[in-house]
Formats: structure tokens, sequence, C-alpha cells
């Protein structure tokens, strides 16, 4: 497993014992100064004091690897209790901050490193105690002359072992579970910061949608509308104010049959019962605006399903109006084309009438004397098929047969 600063539990750790350690140390090397004697320092107390300014240093310097902070605080502590066995003897001090030594590395290094540092400082004191049995070395404690003793030695180191083992094998069960406590912690937030994104980018998207949907809406002139299973009116598009006059919120919850056409009510209501039932078609009728106008409208909708149930309408109309005055028109147009052309085809006929009606009677005038009865009557035959000769003409534009 490899240490650096992204372990952010182990930096805020090492940070915190390092201040505290410049917490105690400082003030120890402020007194040891201000009690100083002038002449020369004796070894000990100048290594403590510049292992106090390297622990000082280390915290101050933030920018540090991890590791070579880590590795100035084990080594300083380390030192201390060398510095304490050599100078004080087998105290309860030396031993705490020897063990401090194993808990740390176990702590910021994982395990394995953990039983290296505790063979290290077992054979540390195992080594300091040999050199106090064989005189190489004078404690300034007058209690500890039984360490000339080397079974004691070794019942100490022993005992050491035996009490620091337990410790580190406690911490190293802590340590692996906080490990992987925070690794679990760790891969939730991971699932949780994915899914927070996701759910981040779905909602971007359903908000660009629901904009786009709404400026196309607000925009189309044709209307949208929606209803409930009764007709009441839920929503309309904006479109709707330049179609009858009427603001939105005036005919929300309106029922809509209310101002459809008295004439086509009917039959809207029951085909409005059809488009719920799932008969689609387009519907065209009549419906009455704001100014009392009349208007015709084409619908187009579908039902709305909840359950497996109705629940409404939604659909678009658009104002049929015009269209339908145009149709109108070329109705009108159409029939009087057919008109014309049955017209023209009846005078065709009633000039062929008229020609042999003026054919006959000009030889059955030839027949008569000029002043005879049958001669008059003839002429008024005559002159009254002419005036209708001339009336066909005038009003319908056919030209008799020649």
């Amino acid at each position: 497993m490899a240490y650096s600063d992204q372990a952010s539990w182990r930096s805020q750790v090492l940070q915190g014992m390092l201040w505290l350690c410049c917490a105690i140390g400082v003030p120890t090397a402020v007194y040891v100064l201000a009690t100083h004697s002038r002449g020369v320092m004796q070894p000990a107390t100048l290594m403590a004091l510049m292992l106090i300014a390297i622990v000082m240093l280390t915290a101050l310097s933030r920018r540090w690897p991890f590791t070579l902070r880590a590795i100035t605080l084990i080594g300083a502590i380390y030192l201390s209790g060398i510095l304490s066995a050599l100078y004080f003897g087998f105290t309860v001090g030396t031993g705490l901050l020897m063990l401090l030594v194993v808990v740390t590395c176990g702590l910021f290094f994982g395990r394995t490193w953990l039983y290296i540092s505790l063979l290290a400082t077992g054979a540390s004191l195992a080594g300091v105690g040999t050199l106090h049995v064989t005189g190489a070395i004078v404690t300034q404690r007058l209690d500890l002359t039984d360490l000339s003793q080397g079974q004691h030695v070794l019942r100490v180191t022993i005992a050491y072992l035996v009490l620091a083992g337990t410790t580190a094998m406690s911490v190293s069960y802590v340590v692996r579970r906080l490990e992987q406590s925070l690794s679990e912690t760790s891969e939730a937030l991971t699932q949780y910061e994915a899914e927070r994104r996701e759910r981040a980018k779905a909602e971007a998207a359903l908000q660009e949608s629901e904009e786009t949907y709404r400026h196309l809406v607000e925009n189309i002139n044709d209307v949208i509308y929606a209803t409930d299973a009764h007709g009441t009116l839920t929503y309309l598009s904006p479109a709707v104010e330049s179609h009858s006059g009427y603001k939105p919120s005036e005919l929300i919850g309106e029922v809509f049959f209310d101002f459809v056409y008295e004439e086509d009510r009917p039959r809207i209501m029951n085909q409005f019962a059809d488009i719920l039932a799932g008969h689609l078609k387009p519907n065209e009728f009549r419906v009455v605006i704001k100014s009392g106008d009349i208007r015709w409208i084409r619908t187009s909708s579908r039902p709305v399903y909840r359950d497996g149930h109705a629940m409404g309408l939604r659909g678009v109309y658009i104002d049929i109006t015009e269209k339908r005055c145009l149709e109108e028109r070329l109705r009108q147009t159409y029939k009087m084309e057919a008109i014309g052309t049955l017209a023209g085809g009846i005078a065709h006929e009633f000039n062929n009438m008229l020609a042999i009606i003026l054919g006959f009677t000009e030889l059955t005038q030839r027949e008569v004397s000029a002043g005879s009865v049958a001669g008059t009557h003839l002429q008024h035959v005559l002159n009254a098929s002419h005036r209708a000769k001339d009336l066909v003409t005038a009003n319908l534009g056919v030209q008799p047969p020649k």
C-alpha cells in the first residue's frame, strides 16, 4: 500500500502529533535554555534541543511529502527514547517513547513496519541495557544499580516486547478496521458523487428539455390544451388569448363545453366521451369567443392515462374560420358554375325549339292571306318567339342557332 498526502486522515493525525510534540518540547526547551548556566552544554541536552527544533520545522513544513514528515517524527521520537535510556535508564518514559515509535510506525506505514519497528526498538533497548551492564555507560539515576545484572536487562527487554507486541497487535487491528471503514466510506462517497453527477446531468437535461418545450409552447400559433375527465380545462398555452380573447388564467378551471356553440355542444360532448374511450379522431365545431363572435376550430387530442384509467385529454386546436369561409365560397362558386352549365344546356335546347316554332310559323304564314285572322294570330306567335329568343340571348348569353 502506498502512503502519501492523499491519505488525508493520516496527514491530519501526523500534523496533530507534530503540534503536540511542539507544545511539549518548546516549553521544555525554553526552560532548559533559561536555567542552563554558562559553559559547555551537555551532549544529551544539545541533542534534545536539536530534536525539538527538527520537530518544529517539520510541523511548519506542510508542503513536505507525507513520508518524509512521518519518518522525521518517528526518528525524533526514537532518538528521544534512546537518549532517555542512555541518560535515565529503563524508566517508564523510555518505554512509552519506544512504544510510541511502534504505534506511530503501524499507524502511518502499516503492519509490516509496525513489526519491524517492534524488533528494532526491542533490540535498541537490549543494546542500551548491555551497555549499562558492562559499565560502558553510567546513568545518573541512583536507583539503577540493579541494571548490572544481565538477567534483569533480559527480563525488562522481554517485558517490553510483550507489552509493545500486544499494543502493536491492537493498533494493527484498529488501523485495519479504520482503513476498511474508510475504504467503504470512500466507495460510498464515490458512488454517491457519481450518482449526484448523473442526477445533476439528468436534471440539467430535463431543465433544458422543459425550457425547449416551454419556448415551443409559448411561441407556437396553435393552442395546446389539457382537460380532466369531466372537460374542465387544466392547461392552456398563451396562444389562446390571440384566438379567443381570453387569457389562460380566465379559462383554467372552466368547463370546455360551456364555450362550444349551442348547436354543436351535444355532438362534441359525445365525441369527448368517445376520445376518452380511445376512439381518436379530429373534430371541427364552433366556439363562442370573448367578443361574442363565433369561430370554427379543429381539435386533435388524445387521452391521458393513469393506472390504466383515462384521466383527461391533451391536445391542440387551430382556428379554421377562414378556411371554412373559403370552402363555403368555393362551394358557392361550384354551385353557380353548375347552375350556369345547366342553364346553358337548357338555353340551347330552348333555342332549338324556338327555331322550329319560328320556321313553321313563317311557313304557315305564307299559306294564309295577309289580312286574315289566322295571319294575325301567326304574327303574334312570331313576335312572342322573337322576344323569347332575345330574352335567352340577353340573360344567358347563348346565341341561337343560325
